[in-house]
């Protein structure tokens, strides 16, 4: 082993790891290339859909959203910034920009975790780029390929935006308060708070589980701030006031009372609060599959090193996890309350991905504790000899059950490419468009559709039903301005 040891360097792990996450997103990226609306999408979008046939103006048609928004406002929902944002569903300006939301998806998820775990790893933790830019490949792998729902997070617009993009704009809005902890210069803390406080206001206007967790999160900085860091105090508050004023504006919305009308009845906030905690746990234990053992095995050594190399104390292990798992738990509490459930998709996939990060921030945290206070030789000598074989090791164990698992649907990229590799990508596309003609013919008021004969598993499965009362049936027929669309019972329905 001492003999492989000195040929597997971390650089080379690095390059095995950034290919490793571009060949596991490649399909999910490319499988965009067919995808289609769905669900909400055309609910939040008549209106823009509309102007935009009608003038072809970008600007008739942002200025059509900004109105549908301040509809949304007072009559069904206060999140001012995902009901924008979902109003311009790229597919509104031609059926055929479908492709785009898989890259804003996991585009901006991805850069948005890499910059925040940046932080974490790098300036709050002490490590190296090296060590780090190995975690956190293998932490967006991971996350892509285990997502609780694929399509309601990389393929389902309005479902993605609302969760997903919006939880990207709270990672960065979180970096950048980390920036104001960390610069030195002045300036750069300036250009720091301006940036977290614009995004502190779109964040506010988001999902309120991300809202509640951006909540917690900057008043635990601005404490740090004012124990540690006082002169940055101010630099720290600026965003939190303005992140709170917009979630504020967001909670007291108008519509929020009408919505809570034909919701179910939650529980009350110390019963969600208690039931949140049960909640983590379950979800925990179900998000800690084989193969999330395996990646984190994987990294193990890498964050030793940080932790051991690491100038920073890591004086509180224990409150730092607890922290943590609180963090996660305070996740599943906006439902509790408001619906007295849990489990919606939509919501799992962004409480996972803080879930796995969270997981590898604490292994960190705790090997950085237990160096600095121990000396436990058994584990300095396995990971200073060892640590990169060990990683290597781990990484192809997992590469073999990614690739190899019996139930090809059991990983997003897999699945994705197995849809593209049979065909079924390009028979459901074909199909959709069979759909689309009879839609868009200005003739045809009475539409009648066939259940489609393949679909890509990563896709959303909510379909046109054989109900024509049915709400989807109804925003479509709103939506394409049809008397009725339906679509044919056949003896597999």
């Amino acid at each position: 082993m001492q003999k492989y040891k000195n040929i597997i360097s971390e650089k080379k792990l690095v390059i095995v790891s950034i290919f490793l996450l571009c060949a596991s997103v490649m399909p999910l990226l490319i499988l965009g290339r067919y995808g289609v609306m769905s669900a909400d999408d055309y609910s939040y979008g008549i209106e823009v859909h509309d102007v935009w046939i009608e003038t072809g103006s970008l600007f008739q048609a942002v200025r059509s959203a900004i109105e549908h928004t301040k509809d949304f406002y007072y009559g069904w929902q206060g999140t001012y910034t995902s009901c924008f944002l979902m109003s311009m569903c790229p597919m509104h300006f031609g059926i055929k920009n479908a492709f785009v939301v898989p890259v804003i998806m996991i585009g901006m998820f991805s850069i948005s975790t890499y910059l925040l775990a940046r932080q974490i790893f790098v300036r709050w933790f002490g490590g190296d780029t090296i060590s780090y830019i190995y975690i956190e490949c293998l932490l967006l792998f991971l996350y892509w390929q285990v997502l609780d729902a694929p399509s309601d997070g990389i393929y389902w617009y309005n479902g993605a935006t609302h969760y997903v993009l919006m939880e990207s704009f709270m990672f960065l809005m979180i970096t950048a308060v980390s920036g104001i902890i960390w610069t030195e210069c002045r300036w750069k803390r300036i250009v720091w708070c301006i940036l977290a406080s614009v995004d502190g206001l779109l964040v506010g206007g988001g999902n309120l589980v991300t809202g509640l967790q951006a909540q917690i999160i900057l008043l635990l900085i601005l404490l740090y701030s004012l124990v540690k860091t006082r002169k940055r105090l101010v630099y720290v508050l600026i965003p939190l006031l303005c992140f709170t004023a917009g979630f504020l504006v967001n909670i007291a919305a108008p519509g929020n009372v009408a919505r809570s009308g034909v919701s179910s009845e939650g529980y009350s906030a110390f019963i969600s609060i208690i039931a949140s905690f049960y909640y983590a746990f379950v979800y925990v234990g179900r998000w800690t599959s084989l193969m999330v053992v395996l990646v984190w095995a994987s990294t193990v050594p890498l964050m030793w090193k940080i932790g051991r190399e690491s100038q920073r104390k890591f004086a509180y292990p224990v409150l730092v996890t607890l922290g943590v798992f609180c963090l996660i738990a305070a996740m599943f509490t906006p439902s509790l309350y408001a619906i007295g459930q849990v489990g919606q998709k939509r919501i799992n996939n962004i409480i996972q991905m803080v879930y796995y990060l969270g997981l590898f921030s604490v292994t960190t945290y705790w090997f950085g504790w237990l160096t600095h206070r121990k000396k436990p030789v058994i584990l300095v000598n396995l990971f200073e000899k060892y640590g990169n074989v060990l990683s290597l090791g781990c990484l192809a164990a997992f590469i073999t059950v990614w690739m190899f698992t019996a139930d090809k649907n059991t990983y997003a990229g897999i699945s994705a490419l197995r849809s593209l590799v049979k065909g079924d990508a390009a028979v459901f596309y074909k199909e959709e468009m069979e759909r689309y003609e009879m839609y868009t013919d200005e003739e045809m008021k009475d539409v009648v559709v066939k259940t489609h004969s393949a679909r890509p598993y990563v896709f959303d499965s909510r379909d046109v039903s054989w109900d024509v009362d049915h709400w989807i049936n109804v925003a479509m027929a709103h939506y394409y301005h049809k008397n009725s669309i339906i679509r044919l019972v056949d003896a597999d329905s």
